[in-house]
């Protein structure tokens, strides 16, 4: 029985979720057949949720310029197939099939069972160093049990090792322009929650990291596209969007992009900060990968380009030294920095002092942090370079020269439907479509090289037998059953 309580989705919403679903030649597949495909993806994804209803027909042909029958036709597929189910009355209803429910529960919410090489996380595990600078920052806590352990901007000895690594990467920041946060997704929500409003239009990278994607749609923007290729970032397309959607904000990660690894170049880092100040849009800044370069290079801070000090920048532990340290940071004026300070007050009072003191220790020790991460990102790089060159040499690999994750565009025309089949076979990815802001990009997978140098080969090796069941996977239209 369906239930009539369910969270509805509006039709403008799957507009923007969908994006460009029409296929290309419309003579290898209808337009009914394209909508269902994305639509799929969607739900497979978890960006349309299960049990949620779908807005009616003739509001979703309106949204998508569409004609009735095409979207109650792509409908009827996805009910076929066993993705949505519908009552008189009641609407259309999005469901998961038990064994795709299965395999995505197991592909994104479980920990990998023994012998499973997960994919799906870009982070390596803690340095050398973690247990001394633990020691030292436990031996400094007692002084601070003195006082009630409540500090939203974040402690001094923190925000000032936060700075002086500004300043020595060439921009010169006070303790006062930095916040301290639970990591660098903490500190876009404090951005987003205080400087957009909802219905605001805001320019992000495709593809991008989901949880960007999902903390500025939460925060209520519409979200328009930059693109990023093997060329660079769009910077034309930036402009547009600028003068003629009117965007508010622009949410950039310029040093070795999650997921491409790609790196801005110092002339569209000028045009972009350029662009955005012509049009008093607030540019956002995410530098968690910023100082993860293969050869050691410092990348100078984008801000380092802001003479009126608009840029936000946004910064986190998690990356170049240990995801279990859950502490980040907002570099911007000190006045937004006042500003995010009292929004955090509103939810979050501060960040936890023993991280805060194990983090400045951390930092202390960056010179050796980084060197170790640089030289073992660089070797895995390569190591998995060669593999996908042996093994899938019709997979297009991007060639990072820095981060943790390279973009491969894959010779299969769902990346969704291959992490599905590779999560039963012992190896889990991230499909393209995660990182696209309408059901995208699902020819492409995310590949990180942050697994041991013989991990990563075995994944490859995995994936290539892999690719060969799914290439040969029925469509949709034959539903789910070769996923036995």
């Amino acid at each position: 029985m369906v239930n009539v309580n369910g969270p509805r989705m509006s039709a403008r919403q799957i507009a923007e979720l969908v994006g460009g679903w029409r296929p290309q030649e419309r003579r290898t597949q209808p337009g009914y057949s394209a909508l269902a495909a994305k639509l799929r993806t969607l739900i497979v994804d978890g960006r349309i949720p299960a049990h949620s209803y779908l807005p009616p027909e003739r509001q979703l042909a309106t949204a998508l310029g569409a004609s009735r029958t095409t979207v109650a036709s792509a409908y009827g597929l996805l009910r076929d197939g066993g993705f949505a189910e519908s009552r008189q009355g009641s609407g259309t209803r999005v469901r998961l099939p038990d064994r795709w429910r299965r395999s995505a529960e197991s592909m994104w919410l479980d920990s990998p069972d023994q012998g499973v090489l997960d994919l799906t996380v870009a982070a390596l595990p803690a340095p050398a160093v973690l247990a001394d600078a633990a020691a030292a920052a436990a031996s400094e806590l007692a002084p601070y049990g003195a006082g009630h352990g409540y500090d939203p901007l974040g402690l001094s000895v923190l925000r000032e090792a936060v700075a002086l690594r500004y300043t020595e990467r060439g921009l010169r920041t006070t303790p006062d322009q930095i916040l301290v946060t639970a990591g660098a997704q903490h500190a876009l929500w404090l951005v987003a929650r205080a400087f957009v409003r909802y219905g605001q239009r805001v320019v992000v990278e495709s593809p991008a990291y989901p949880n960007t994607i999902d903390a500025l749609r939460t925060a209520g923007a519409r979200l328009l596209p930059l693109a990023v290729t093997s060329e660079g970032w769009d910077v034309q397309a930036l402009d547009d969007a600028l003068k003629g959607a009117g965007a508010s904000t622009v949410h950039v990660s310029p040093d070795f992009q999650n997921p491409t690894g790609a790196l801005m170049s110092p002339e569209q880092r000028l045009v972009v900060a350029a662009a955005v100040s012509r049009s008093r849009a607030r540019l956002v800044v995410d530098e968690t990968f910023s100082e993860l370069s293969f050869d050691g290079s410092v990348v100078e801070p984008f801000a380092a380009l802001d003479e009126e000090g608009t840029i936000i920048s946004l910064g986190s532990m998690s990356k170049a030294y240990w995801g279990g340290v859950r502490v980040g940071w907002i570099r911007a004026a000190s006045p937004v920095i006042r500003r995010l300070g009292a929004e955090r007050r509103l939810v979050d009072l501060s960040s936890p002092v023993l991280d805060q003191l194990l983090a400045a220790r951390l930092l202390d020790s960056s010179q050796e942090v980084l060197r170790e991460r640089q030289r073992t990102l660089r070797t895995r790089c390569a190591r998995v370079r060669a593999a996908l060159a042996t093994t899938l040499p019709t997979w297009e690999a991007s060639a990072p020269s820095g981060g943790m994750s390279m973009w491969v565009r894959t010779d299969l025309t769902s990346s969704t439907d291959l992490a599905i089949i590779a999560a039963r076979h012992g190896v889990r990815i991230a499909p393209g479509s995660r990182f696209g802001l309408g059901g995208t990009l699902d020819r492409f997978i995310r590949l990180p090289f942050t697994l041991r140098s013989r991990d990563l080969q075995e994944a490859v090796h995995r994936l290539g037998r892999v690719r060969q069941q799914a290439a040969a996977a029925p469509t949709m239209s034959h539903g789910p059953d070769w996923l036995a």
